[in-house]
Order: C-alpha cells, then sequence, then structure tokens
C-alpha cells in the first residue's frame, strides 16, 4: 500500500511538474524584444494599442516623442498619454505602415525648450487613422513610435 501512494505521489508530481512546462496558458505574454523586422514590431505594437496596454506602448516608443507639434522627452511625461477611440477604432483594421513621404525635424518640449531630431523623407512608416497619423522609424536597427500628428 505504501508503495502504491508513493508511487501514485510521484505519478501526480511528474504530471504537475512537466505538465505545467508544457502547457501553453503557462507561454509568457510579454513581446519579442528583437524588433528589427517591421511585421513583427507592427503586430505586436497594434495589439497593444488596441489593448490599451500603454505601459508596452510606452516601451515601443522612442524619445524624443512628437506629439501633435510638442515633443515629450521621456517615459513620465509619456505616462498620460493614450489612445482617443477615434484612433482606436480604424487602427483595428489598419495595415502594416507604408513609406512616408513626411519629414520632421526639431520643434520644442512642453517647457518650450529646443528639441532636434532629423527624420528625413523616406526614414519614417507612418499608418493613417482617418485624419491622424502614427509615425514609426527604424532606430539603432529597431522599430520604434516615434510620433503622432493630427489632420496632417
Amino acid at each position: 500500500m505504501r508503495n502504491i501512494t508513493r508511487l501514485s505521489l510521484a505519478v501526480c508530481l511528474s504530471i504537475l511538474i512537466f505538465g505545467s512546462c508544457n502547457n501553453p496558458t503557462n507561454k509568457s505574454t510579454s513581446t519579442q524584444s528583437d524588433y528589427s523586422n517591421l511585421a513583427d514590431f507592427w503586430k505586436d505594437f497594434k495589439n497593444a494599442a488596441i489593448a490599451k496596454d500603454y505601459k508596452q506602448i510606452t516601451e515601443f516608443t522612442d524619445f524624443p516623442f512628437l506629439n501633435h507639434g510638442t515633443y515629450m522627452m521621456n517615459k513620465t511625461e509619456f505616462e498620460s498619454f493614450s489612445f482617443p477611440d477615434y484612433i482606436i477604432t480604424p487602427l483595428k483594421t489598419a495595415e502594416s505602415p507604408v513609406n512616408s513621404d513626411m519629414e520632421f525635424g526639431g520643434g520644442t518640449d512642453i517647457d518650450g525648450n529646443i528639441v532636434e531630431v532629423n527624420f528625413t523623407k523616406g526614414t519614417l512608416y507612418e499608418v493613417d487613422c482617418d485624419g491622424p497619423a502614427l509615425y514609426f522609424s527604424k532606430i539603432d536597427d529597431e522599430w520604434k513610435f516615434v510620433a503622432i500628428l493630427y489632420g496632417e
């Protein structure tokens, strides 16, 4: 009887240990960290935006970040950022970003300080959200969210 109990306990423990390792529901929900491929970046960015996961969106963002003419310099300033429904709705069906003719250089931050950036023609990709446009660029070999402009 004692041997059967030990055997049963060993089998149960094995099932718990090995079963949980192979259980697909235990997969990490974090996204990959290498975003050198635009398609991979876009899929994860779009999913985070639709889910309104602003912590993840912050990780996808490069600073200084251009928000309708004003630069946000860091993650702390970006924490209050959110996508309104009029951006989320078209984003749900948006295709992958396309090469943009947009270009922009410096501007000012929320304190009026000069910010210098240089996004020349051909370095930006955009997604049109029925007026507002989201801009992305490859920085240090990884794709990043760099700007949102409204009605440009």
